[in-house]
């Protein structure tokens, strides 16, 4: 302890042994120990504790504090913790890292109280992160990384306001700097991102709108120059760096790298020859040599495991062999996933979709059955790279489900939402008529980029007894042969998923749903019912990752939103509901629009729904979320003023009364919570004041402004002249209203 520095050990109080850990110590800068006695202990004494606690936290973090916390020398508090964390040498920088990212409240609080001890005034952002990495290395959950680049987000706005517009720019800029940096300095990583591609991955980030180019220019000058990195990953790179000098290893290295290239090259050349006299077999254990063949081959493949499959052939066929070519099939399709070989993994994918005959009026059988679960079976192993793919996958279990009803008797969602389309009674059960649109088309009647990118084999038209009579035993067959469990795995696995996977699923549910919602026969909403299914399994996604899913389901539930068919809108209106109640149990940092994003479906809606009845669910469903969920609204309090806005200009009264009365109690009840939204407010309730047709509400939006400027008088005398803007806001409006009144 203190004998290494030449100094004899000093009886201090426990307090003030802050920052003297001796000379011989690891921790040089150790934070101030509190203790609840004044037992005076020496200066040696805590060093010593100090070291035991470091080696115990580089094992086992929470060993390490909870020993310090045992013997007096630290706090439970977050911000004493943070401090010794902060402070103290010698940590593992990895382990560091993983208790930083811990979930929990208390860990929570001490993430925010670590990462409030960094001083990011005057730095650039890149300058910044390299300073706040400096400290640890980033866990490898990706839980875990969104945590924490949540808080330095939200730190670094706060520290330099007007760089950004919110938090969430930083939030996804930071991860984007942090995938540049391993994709410019991985030797693993071969083709190497470009200034240009850096640059058009963030564009529209800087809420909604673009960086300046120069800026992410020198981003990606400033990352591709100088690697971001962390002091323990340096040193283990040196000791990497050492031990490859040796001459013979590099040599034999960059040999079996040639050879490597030139057997890719001859085994392209000898498959793709057109004609030889005598085959040679080549062995080789690189896998990268499987695609030349596969290529080569993959047709000759479907064509003759295909012959098994087809009609001509009866269920004489040996099982053995119809085992076989469903193995043959999975390996096709796992082949061309894992190579990327888009078009021969779909040819696979359509084509064993085709011989489910689950859509085609033809009795099924065996052969049918076993293609039916080999669907399954690679949706569940393969999801991963099934890319487009999962568009067959996903029409299968949906045309699964309506047989699966009718097998075990159940009552269709025809027969439940659409109860006239059975008899057929087209419109009166707000079924749209054969050749009309059921979703509302996007304006110009163009359809978005996503949706044209997806391309869905239409549904077969069922009119004919015969049809009833093969699919009656078509659904018994299925369902005594194949396993219901299978499939909700399919969709609770979701959550399992990559990035790039879980919106590719997403997407084509959504895809498969507006199918079925416009099917004029037979409409079911067994997709719409998975769609909230899987949003709830993938909520906990790191926010980066749920923005990407939730951009594809907003704009779904804005078009299901406004379905002619009343149950069905309304159904998509409560399940909105739902996500969103479920999703304001998260809670929002500062600077974040994360809320307004998740809410602002409901403002679309608001606007362009022609149903009365849809609109009074809405504010129906606004009024349940906010006196179940006031306390974690932050940014969502944007969006619910913005629907309250449009149910202002609403030309019925039953819809601007419900309006005014939830914008009234909001504002009463919730005023300490709506923070910064006040403007906003103020904004809101002057929309009913100019309600001309509506002279009741008017007047009570009068009554409601003046009281809101007291409020937020009150408030200005203790918070600073924020307040007091925005209550001289609120007064004018309220003096004009009286004027005009």
């Amino acid at each position: 302890g203190g004998g290494d520095s030449g100094e004899p050990p000093t009886a201090v109080r426990a307090d003030a042994v802050a920052g003297s850990s001796g000379g011989g110590a690891p921790a040089s800068a150790a934070p101030a120990p509190v203790r609840t006695s004044s037992v005076v202990q020496p200066v040696a004494s805590y060093d010593q504790e100090l070291l035991v606690a470091v080696r115990k936290f580089n094992l086992k973090p929470r060993d390490g504090v909870q020993y310090l916390q045992l013997r007096g020398f630290l706090s439970a508090e977050p911000g004493d913790i943070a401090t010794f964390l902060h402070e103290t040498k010698g940590l593992s920088k990895r382990k560091l890292g993983d208790y930083l990212g811990e979930r929990g409240e208390r860990h929570a609080e001490l993430l925010s109280a670590y990462v409030r001890r960094f001083d990011f005034a005057g730095l650039s952002f890149v300058g910044a992160i390299r300073a706040f990495l400096s400290p640890f290395r980033l866990p490898g959950e990706a839980q875990k990384i969104d945590r924490i680049m949540c808080e330095f987000a939200s730190h670094f706005v706060s520290q330099a306001p007007g760089v950004f517009s919110s938090a969430d720019t930083a939030y996804v800029l930071g991860f984007s700097v942090i995938m540049l940096n391993t994709d410019a300095h991985s030797s693993q990583i071969k083709k190497k991102m470009t200034q240009q591609e850096f640059v058009n991955m963030n564009r529209g980030i800087n809420d909604s709108g673009d960086l300046p180019t120069p800026f992410l220019e020198s981003l990606y000058q400033a990352i591709t120059t100088n690697e971001i990195k962390i002091k323990e990953m340096m040193e283990h790179e040196r000791r990497a760096a050492a031990a490859s000098n040796d001459a013979a290893r590099t040599s034999r290295s960059k040999l079996f790298n040639l050879e490597s290239a030139i057997m890719v090259k001859e085994s392209q050349e000898l498959f793709k020859a057109k004609a030889r006299k005598r085959a040679v077999y080549h062995s080789s254990r690189n896998v990268e040599h499987a695609r030349p063949m596969f290529e080569a081959c993959w047709c000759a493949l479907l064509a003759s495991w295909s012959t098994i499959m087809e009609e001509r052939y009866d269920d004489a066929v040996p099982v053995e062999l119809v085992a076989l070519v469903m193995r043959g099939f999975a390996n096709a399709v796992h082949i061309a996933a894992e190579f990327g070989m888009a078009t021969e993994r779909d040819a696979f994918v359509t084509m064993l979709a085709k011989y489910t005959y689950l859509d085609s009026g033809k009795t099924m059988g065996g052969r049918n059955i076993e293609a039916f679960k080999t669907i399954l079976s690679l949706a569940l192993t393969d999801g991963d790279h099934l890319g487009g793919a999962w568009a067959q996958v996903l029409k299968c279990l949906s045309e699964f489900q309506r047989l699966h009803m009718i097998g075990t008797g159940a009552k269709t969602d025809a027969s439940i939402f659409f109860p006239a389309a059975r008899a057929g009674a087209n419109g009166a059960a707000g079924l749209p008529p054969p050749g009309a649109p059921g979703l509302v088309s996007p304006p110009s009647g163009r359809l978005t980029a996503r949706q044209q990118s997806i391309l869905i084999q239409p549904a077969r038209v069922r009119n004919s007894s015969k049809d009833a009579e093969v699919e009656a035993v078509n659904s018994a067959t299925m369902v005594d042969s194949v396993d219901v469990v299978a499939i909700d795995r399919i969709f609770s696995g979701s959550a399992q998923l990559n990035a790039d996977a879980i919106v590719e699923f997403v997407t084509h549910l959504c895809a498969v749903s507006r199918e079925e919602l416009d099917a004029a026969g037979d409409p079911q909403v067994y997709s719409l019912q998975k769609i909230v299914e899987v949003a709830y399994y993938n909520m906990s996604r790191v926010r980066l990752v749920w923005a990407r899913i939730w951009e594809v389901l907003s704009e779904f539930f804005a078009e299901v939103g406004q379905h002619p068919n009343l149950s069905i809108a309304m159904y998509a209106v409560d399940s909105l509901r739902q996500l969103a109640t479920k999703f304001l149990e998260r809670e929002e940092l500062l600077n974040y629009q994360f809320q307004r994003e998740f809410l602002k479906p409901f403002q679309d809606l608001m606007g362009a729904a022609k149903s009365v009845e849809v609109r009074d669910l809405i504010l129906v469903c606004l009024g349940h979320m906010v006196q179940s969920r006031a306390r974690s609204i932050r940014s969502g309090w944007s969006s619910l003023f913005g629907v309250l806005s449009l149910a202002a200009a609403d030309p019925l009264s039953s819809v601007a009364k419900a309006g005014f009365d939830l914008a009234r109690d909001t504002v009463r009840e919730h005023f300490a919570l709506i923070g910064d939204h006040h403007a906003e407010g103020v904004s809101c309730i002057a929309g009913y004041l100019r309600q001309r047709p509506h002279v009741d509400i008017a007047l009570s939006a009068a009554h409601c402004l003046a009281d809101y400027a007291k409020l937020l008088h009150a408030a200005a005398a203790a918070d600073g002249a924020t307040g007091a803007a925005a209550g001289g806001a609120a007064g004018g409006a309220a003096g004009g209203g009286a004027a005009r009144g």
